[in-house]
């Protein structure tokens, strides 16, 4: 059966999709075995302790009417573990598959644990719990993405940024990351305030890259426009008022001002425009002139072979007179 190759790249965009969010749950999942059985032990429930399992039909397992916690957890390491294997294997789908039945199984677990809860402790909703836990693995993924754009910018030591600040604001936004994602799992209103503020700070930092970014554009334009413009052939004039624009423009460079450098790369386009015309009319009038002084050449040259050839003339006229006087 062959295969379209639209219906390929399609089938191939959608693995790559369970592939991210197969990358996603694992770690979620790991955090919230640790936390599970954290609170099994807190609790007054033991690992040998019975629970009435009801219906999964979205588990697609076959489970006992009755289940230790301890077998339910372990089934459900189990499970997460041959979501890791498919990841290598790359069938991703199939991990996200059993990372979710493996949650599943947590999730009861948790549910029979805050049952045993001493009733003026609030339990943390499941639904809450796991949409925070999400929301933490997007915003890990996207400050990774962050760090790397900035590792891209060219002449990266040749621009504004504080580079030990932007580090040091990377590492509180990653331990804010890692931290909330734990408190996630007891205080969610906690875990969302830390969220929150590590995603200002992945914002601040995101400016400061944006900004970067189009001071290395701008600085690439401004000596592109320079290397193609000859300082020697245009107006004194011209050429300061080109020199005071670059002095500008490192000025506005070095104080990150992004709106001056853009007004300041449009002047010096201007000037260097002016430039490029002063200097084909130069050319122009070169060419003009160099076409003058070879038209005079010439006429000199022509001159100068009529005169010869009435001289010429002229001895011959003589001889011929001499023959004459001889006969």
């Amino acid at each position: 059966m062959l295969i379209s190759p639209v219906s390929q790249i399609i089938a191939e965009e959608e693995e790559g999709k369970h592939c991210e969010i197969a990358g996603s749950l694992l770690p979620i999942y790991f955090r919230a075995y640790d936390y599970v059985s954290s609170k099994v032990e807190s609790s007054n429930l033991s690992l040998e302790a019975n629970l009435s399992v009801p219906s999964m039909p979205n588990l697609g397992i076959n489970l006992s009417k009755t289940m230790s916690i301890g077998d339910l957890l372990n089934l459900s390491y189990s499970l997460a573990l041959q979501a890791n294997s498919s990841i290598g294997e790359g069938n991703c789908s199939q991990a996200s598959f059993l990372t979710k039945k493996a949650l599943n199984l947590l999730k009861f677990v948790l549910k029979e644990v805050h049952k045993n809860e001493p009733s003026n402790l609030t339990s943390t909703p499941i639904g809450s719990m796991i949409r925070l836990q999400v929301a933490f693995e997007r915003h890990k993924r996207l400050l990774f993405k962050l760090n790397l754009s900035l590792q891209k910018i060219k002449h990266l030591n040749e621009t504004n940024l504080n580079l030990s600040l932007f580090n040091q604001l990377y590492l509180n936004a990653s331990m804010m990351l890692d931290n909330g994602s734990m408190i996630a799992f007891y205080n969610t209103s906690e875990a969302a305030k830390m969220l929150a503020m590590a995603n200002k700070i992945r914002a601040e930092m995101k400016k400061e890259v944006v900004k970067c970014c189009q001071i290395a554009k701008a600085e690439e334009m401004l000596n592109k426009t320079l290397s193609k413009l000859n300082l020697t052939a245009i107006p004194e004039e011209l050429e300061s008022q080109i020199s005071n624009l670059t002095k500008e423009f490192n000025e506005a460079k070095a104080k990150g001002d992004v709106k001056k450098i853009k007004e300041i790369l449009r002047e010096v386009k201007k000037a260097a425009a002016n430039g490029k015309q002063l200097e084909a009319k130069g050319k122009g009038k070169n060419k003009q002139v160099e076409s003058v002084q070879d038209m005079d050449l010439i006429k000199e040259k022509g001159k100068g072979k009529k005169l010869g050839q009435s001289k010429k003339e002229e001895h011959k006229g003589k001889g011929k007179d001499k023959k004459d006087d001889n006969g």
